[in-house]
């Protein structure tokens, strides 16, 4: 037959006899494509860049693309690796018959290109019909109008194709290279080829724990502070290198020694599991630690992204405590009956727009920086300092701190209160430059703001003093003109539907702009829909990271199965041979794929018990401090994920089972 024929021939024969192998690798990466086009064309739609709140969508869609693209190339890899595996036999075997090994690269060639133009194709097809879909569910969850058109670019095909046609051109150079190096009787006892013996495995086994133990000591010490990105990674890092080690040669260490003890070995259901585990462990391990990995990430994925979908009001109302606060410049304020026309006025507009304001605190306060020692705040100019130790210093009246908390409080001369937005300032004193003062009581609650110890985005301490004088004496020690910095603040709740809220804060802001002109403000609902916007661009992700893992997860475990149940194939025979009935052989082999493929997820557990203050740290970036809300989605993640590591385990299950009845 003439090769021209032959050879195209071949190599779809080769895809359809393999089907077993083939047809997942093609629709994972059909999978890949479609993920990878969507994300490239959100990202190259420059309508969202004019829209209101968008930027924190386009800037995580970016960064979500180019994360795809790095994550998706190994897997890619991989998964492409363990086809090769499987086809090596049958590779060798055309060899030994006579086939030229450049015809084999035709093959092999042949094979690649069906594959890149049918999975790339299908997948921009796929991608294409329900990008603008999923460009309204990010719309949705980012809190962005929902009617905004979805306009397409070339640039996100010449992106995917581009793309894939590199992985697959890598995966092709690979697959020749192997097969080429490699003599075709080697092909042929590829599959049966375990992995090579470990040196040193008792030394590299307590390196691998002490690796993994140095990564968990990272993640429980991390703080929220400037070093948190480079301790996560360098944490992840470590948990990723400590894993692949343990379950490479820590599992086999602690198998051979229960194989040493006569006392452990020798026993009817042992002798057999701790054997049928050590082939499985030298052979499986570098699979088994991809799918703890794999696994660690889906649960870390979902309890970032259902905390940060449950918990988004509590994240808001940190920033904001009441509704909206206005600052002004405290001569505009200066006089009882300014304040009360203003205050007057603000009743009006609301009354118009059928809402009603409600909790209204208006007070004083001079803000200037200090250089903080110890328990002193010096000045920076004089005494320089770091950018670390620079804090925000807000002197306050008691008079106007009674106020706004209903309170009677009474301080000394020499007294103050103090309240700190981030950790406590703890301690009995305080020195404000060259003077040194009593804290009578270092206040745990404000009502104009919220304190969470872990803050390190703003950290801003409010001293309260006995008189304004007092005060300006302070201030002086701290700033040439301390009066620039002394604002007339106004802080108050609303009452009414969204809408009216919304159309009282813009009717408001107009007449305050005819009427005073400079004034900085804030608005809850505003900050909202930043919030809001900032946080489903994060679920957004989420959701779409949690659906590529999980897919990655089953292929794994798949192909894993597979494995195993070609593995096995002989087993059965074996071990029957030896005298052990099929009920004793079945248990047997039943115990040792639960104890496999179970491992992954105790380890994914514990992987996630050790890293969840890392999590918590993560998540105050985004100013999600609720501990017990972090712990409670935990708990749901780990049942859910439980219950979908099982489901997928008795889903591939079907083809171990499937290949071991064959074959029995």
């Amino acid at each position: 037959m003439n090769k021209a024929v032959l050879l195209p021939k071949l190599s779809l024969n080769g895809i359809k006899k393999n089907s077993s192998v083939y047809v997942p690798y093609m629709l994972i990466t059909t999978f890949s494509v479609f993920v990878f086009f969507i994300f490239s064309a959100i990202c190259d739609n420059k309508i969202l860049y004019d829209l209101p709140y968008a930027g924190y969508v386009m800037v995580l869609m970016q960064i979500g693309c180019v994360l795809l693209g790095i994550i998706l190339a190994p897997i890619l890899f991989s998964t492409h690796e363990f086809l090769v595996k499987q086809r090596k036999n049958e590779l060798g075997l055309y060899n030994v018959l006579g086939l030229d090994q450049k015809y084999i690269g035709v093959i092999m060639c042949l094979e690649s290109i069906f594959i890149y133009l049918v999975t790339t194709g299908l997948g921009i097809l796929v991608a294409t019909v329900f990008s603008k879909l999923i460009y309204l569910l990010l719309l949705n969850v980012s809190g962005l109008p929902v009617d905004t058109e979805f306009v397409g670019s070339f640039k996100s095909y010449e992106y995917t194709i581009v793309y894939f046609g590199v992985i697959s051109l890598v995966n092709l150079g690979v697959s020749l290279w192997q097969v080429f190096i490699t003599k075709p009787i080697e092909l042929l006892k590829s599959n049966k080829k375990g992995e090579k013996e470990v040196r040193f495995l008792g030394f590299r086994a307590v390196m691998g724990f002490l690796i993994l133990a140095t990564g968990y000591y990272i993640a429980l010490i991390t703080e929220l502070d400037s070093m948190i990105f480079v301790n996560f990674f360098l944490a992840v890092m470590l948990v990723i290198w400590g894993t692949r080690s343990i379950f490479k040669t820590g599992t086999i260490a602690i198998l051979r020694w229960m194989k040493s003890k006569p006392n452990i070995y020798y026993k009817k259901k042992n002798f057999v599991t701790i054997s049928g585990m050590l082939y499985r462990m030298k052979r499986n391990a570098q699979g088994l630690a991809n799918i703890c990995i794999f696994s660690t990430m889906i649960i870390i994925t979902l309890i970032c992204t259902l905390t940060v979908l449950t918990g988004e009001e509590g994240a808001v109302r940190f920033n904001y405590p009441m509704d909206a606060e206005y600052h002004f410049n405290v001569d505009e304020f200066d006089t009882l009956e300014k304040q009360e026309a203003f205050k007057a006025k603000v009743e009006e507009i609301a009354k118009a727009a059928s809402s009603k304001i409600t909790d209204y605190k208006e007070f004083t306060f001079q803000k200037v920086k200090g250089y903080k020692q110890d328990n002193a705040f010096l000045n920076v100019d004089l005494h320089g300092g770091s950018r670390e130790d620079t804090f925000a210093l807000r002197f306050m009246t008691l008079s106007d701190y009674n106020r706004i908390e209903n309170k009677q409080e009474t301080l000394e001369e020499n007294e103050v209160l103090i309240f700190s937005k981030s950790e406590d300032f703890a301690s009995n004193e305080v020195i404000l430059e060259d003077e040194t003062f009593k804290v009578k009581e270092e206040l745990k609650s404000f009502t104009i703001e919220a304190k969470e110890e872990r803050n390190m985005v703003d950290e801003t301490y409010y001293i309260i003093l006995k008189e304004q004088e007092l005060i300006d004496t302070i201030t002086t020690k701290f700033s040439i003109s301390p009066e620039e910095d002394e604002l007339y603040n106004i802080h108050f709740n609303i009452e009414g539907i969204e809408e009216n809220k919304d159309l009282l804060i813009q009717n408001l802001n107009t007449y305050i702009d005819t009427a005073y002109g400079e004034r900085s403000f804030g608005y809850v609902g505003q900050w909202r829909k930043e919030t809001r916007s900032m946080h489903g661009g994060f679920i957004f992700l989420g959701i779409f990271f949690g659906i590529v893992f999980s897919v990655c997860l089953v292929q794994m475990m798949y192909y894993k199965q597979i494995s195993e149940g070609f593995e096995d194939k002989k087993s059965f025979e074996i071990l029957q041979q030896v005298g052990m009935s099929d009920e004793e052989v079945k248990a047997t082999i039943k115990r040792q794929i639960l104890i496999v493929f179970f491992l992954p997820l105790i380890f994914a557990i514990i992987h996630m018990a050790f890293g969840l203050q890392v999590v918590k740290n993560l998540l105050g970036v985004l100013n999600l401090y609720n501990d017990a809300l972090i712990y409670a989605c935990s708990g749901v993640v780990i049942v859910a994920f439980t219950l979908l590591y099982v489901i997928s385990y008795l889903f591939t299950a079907k083809a171990y089972y499937k290949i071991v009845k064959r074959m029995n």
